[in-house]
């Protein structure tokens, strides 16, 4: 069996040469059968004086898949049917090229963040003191002072007379602490 190759989108022509012999002369037509997975598709074909017949076959693609199938030429004489040539028909879609531009996504610049400590003034905080009362609880905080530039002087441990002016950055913790607890015990006794 002879395979064709036939494309399954575009017009097709094929060309058979037929040649009818027999005692009497007879009226004779040609088509050409292809065999369907579901049904047979028939066209017709033509035939000039020389027996050359010709069959087109339209575009395929809508109906039929790209495959092989059987076909038959078959020839009407009068009222009888002849098979003088089967083959196989393969259909393939015809090649097409296809161009679409392609825009290439642009990538997100990377985002980035970095931080530098140039300079910061260093404090140490101090937790906070609370201090009770008897009669009732009361809390103050005292913040600890911010060191300044300069080198404090030199701390006494004596006792401070009460009615000298005196800066508190210039008391250390334990006077301060004797001047909070004097300043409660004198506001009681009033």
């Amino acid at each position: 069996m002879q395979l064709i190759d036939l494309e399954l989108d575009s017009d097709n022509e094929l060309s058979f040469m037929v040649k009818v012999e027999g005692t009497r002369p007879g009226e004779s037509s040609c088509r050409l059968m292809i065999e369907g997975p579901e049904m047979s598709y028939t066209f017709p074909g033509t035939v000039d004086t020389q027996g050359e017949v010709t069959v087109s076959i339209p575009p395929m693609d809508k109906i039929l898949k790209e495959g092989t199938y059987k076909t038959d030429l078959e020839v009407i004489v009068d009222d009888r049917i002849f098979k003088p040539l089967s083959l196989s028909v393969n259909f393939e879609k015809a090649v097409t090229v296809t161009a679409e531009a392609v825009i290439p996504k642009k990538r997100a610049p990377r985002v980035t963040a970095s931080a530098s400590l140039l300079s910061s003034p260093v404090r140490k905080v101090e937790k906070s003191r609370v201090i009770h009362n008897e009669s009732r609880k009361e809390a103050d905080t005292i913040p600890k002072p911010v060191p300044q530039q300069k080198a404090p002087p030199e701390r006494t441990t004596a006792k401070r007379s009460s009615k000298r002016s005196v800066s508190l950055s210039e008391l250390n913790e334990n006077e301060l602490r004797k001047i909070i607890r004097d300043a409660f015990t004198t506001r009681e006794k009033k």
